[in-house]
């Protein structure tokens, strides 16, 4: 399997918006999420949102399994050593390939070469098998948090980033 991840130019942006919302969609329709309180949720999120990050500098690339576009992933320095992965999404299609797997790595060898110490993530706290799948890849639950105006816990998983390689 061939998956190579580029990081992203301002101008390839645009191209990737629809894989981000195809690829949360499912997690929007299971979960029965309203667009009116989840707009930093994938499967709502729009160019300006996108473009906002990109200029604080948060680092975007596009997945391409065998040149394909199949996925999407954000990697930000959040403090000094600590990186935050967000928006992780493989679409539909290329699930269950190991496609997702292969970019928590790259994600991971990303910030232990930028002199990351941590790397973080946040998802939703009820959805116990995604959970369990940043568990299987190193990853330790660290809490669960109510924010206002979302309808959802969140759960805070974090990554030593010094502990044993892959």
């Amino acid at each position: 399997m061939s998956l190579k991840c580029i990081q992203l130019t301002e101008g390839q942006l645009l191209g990737y918006l629809s894989i981000i919302r195809r690829s949360f969609q499912a997690v929007a329709k299971e979960y029965n999420l309203p667009e009116e309180n989840c707009l930093a949720s994938g499967s709502f999120i729009k160019m300006d949102q996108l473009l906002t990050d990109f200029r604080r500098g948060v680092r975007m690339y596009g997945c391409l399994y065998e040149g394909t576009a199949a996925g999407y992933m954000q990697l930000e320095l959040t403090e000094p050593g600590r990186f935050t992965l967000d928006k992780l999404a493989v679409l539909p299609e290329f699930r269950r390939q190991g496609i997702g797997t292969q970019m928590v790595n790259h994600a991971i060898d990303l910030a232990r070469t930028h002199g990351g110490i941590e790397l973080t993530i946040a998802l939703f706290a009820n959805d116990d098998r995604l959970i369990q799948w940043y568990t299987n890849h190193g990853f330790v639950h660290t809490g669960v948090v109510n924010r206002p105006g979302i309808p959802f816990p969140i759960a805070h998983m974090a990554l030593d980033l010094h502990g044993p390689s892959r």
